[in-house]
């Protein structure tokens, strides 16, 4: 018997039948029309206004994200022609040297050359050259100079002007915001936020903190906290603390709504459990009871009666209309009100003048020449340590 390894043998494939639905299926498919590939659609070239407007104003252009070297220098100025170059040299300084450059008439020569060429006025006589010959060999002695682009001046101009471009500040919405601005800048009506109005954008009214996260200097004890739930209005008019012919001054930040509610009550009367309020459907006061001496109160005006802040700030909110009462959070209403007094020096100085000079009246603000005296909530607290 042979000692030699018998040869592996592989199994055969095996025969897999094919359909003759399975062949005519493939046949189909392979003559069915292909489906076009999408193409891009090629963009609106532009040209003329259209090019420039978007090299001028586009913060995409090639001026913006091109450097300045190869955009402006000697071999692309000597591509413009001898128009193109004197339209863009009248908009260059006349006290500075520019070289070559005519004046903005086109006539003449830009006052910078003036010098130049009066100075060899006698050379160019003396070598028989007339006065066509001298512009045309001035011209192009003077464009191989080009003074001007490398100047610091016109480089720094330059560069300033990409940063602008790039940042978007020649696109349409900025320069119509910039018109804008500028208006109101005109007009007197711009200015900075108040610093009282960014503090309230940024901080959402919240529900009072507990007293132990206060400190000790604003902790209050059990009984001085119950006696001011117990303080009313007329208590605080009884005690001084308010007085006849006051302003509150309602003012609340709803942050759910960014909504600002302001309006202004006017302290008539004081009754032995309530005050009376006079306040306009607006939320300023008219002219006419911001003064020491009001007139009779016109029919627009209304009474109050109130004893709590919150019956006030209730009457603020239905006047506005744009705060739901049930969109209100639980807040304390003192908080919301400040306290506007005449001085005793304005009393004694200014108020008796106001009935011969209607005019100064302009001048008292939308108080009528009261100054704050400080929050409600402050005013009570302090009458209670005090007492």
């Amino acid at each position: 018997m042979s000692s030699r390894p018998r040869r592996s043998v592989a199994a055969p494939s095996r025969y897999d039948p094919i359909s003759e639905s399975s062949i005519l299926a493939s046949a189909s498919t392979s003559t069915s029309t292909p489906k076009p590939n999408p193409r891009k659609r090629k963009a609106h070239a532009l040209q003329g206004d259209e090019l420039v407007e978007h090299l001028l104003t586009n913060s995409k252009s090639k001026i913006a994200t091109n450097g300045l070297s190869h955009l402006i220098n000697e071999d692309t100025w000597c591509c413009l022609s001898v128009e193109a170059r004197m339209r863009l040299c009248a908009l260059l300084p006349n006290d500075v040297d520019f070289g070559s450059c005519r004046a903005e008439d086109g006539q003449g020569w830009h006052p910078s050359m003036l010098r130049v060429i009066k100075s060899n006025d006698a050379a160019l006589q003396r070598d028989g050259i007339n006065e066509h010959t001298r512009e045309t060999s001035g011209m192009e002695e003077f464009e191989k100079q080009i003074k001007f682009l490398k100047d610091p001046a016109f480089q720094s101009a330059a560069r300033t002007f990409q940063d602008h471009l790039a940042a978007g500040y020649y696109a349409e919405a900025h320069v119509k915001k910039s018109e804008k601005f500028h208006t109101a800048l005109k007009n007197g009506t711009a200015h900075v936020p108040w610093k009282d109005d960014v503090w309230l954008e940024t901080h959402p009214d919240e529900p009072n903190p507990p007293t132990s996260e206060l400190g000790p200097l604003h902790s209050m004890t059990p009984s001085s906290a119950e006696a001011s739930e117990k303080i009313t209005l007329a208590v605080l008019a009884k005690k001084g603390v308010l007085r006849e012919g006051d302003i509150l001054s309602y003012r609340r930040t709803f942050r759910n709504r960014t909504v600002v509610v302001t309006w202004d009550f006017v302290l008539e009367s004081i009754h032995p459990k309530s005050l009376t309020f006079v306040f306009a459907p607006t939320p300023q006061l008219p002219s006419s009871i911001r003064v020491p001496f009001p007139a009779p109160p016109e029919p627009p005006l209304q009474l109050l009666d109130v004893q709590r802040p919150s019956q006030i700030e209730n009457v603020a909110l239905d006047h506005d209309g744009r705060i739901d009462k049930s969109q209100k959070t639980a807040t304390n209403a003192w908080k919301s009100f400040s306290v506007w007094r005449w001085t005793d020096d304005f009393l004694a100085n200014i108020a008796p003048h106001l009935s011969d000079n209607p005019e100064l009246i302009v001048g008292l603000g939308d108080k009528g020449g009261r100054e704050s005296c400080g929050s409600l909530f402050y005013l009570r607290d302090s009458f209670v340590k005090e007492t």
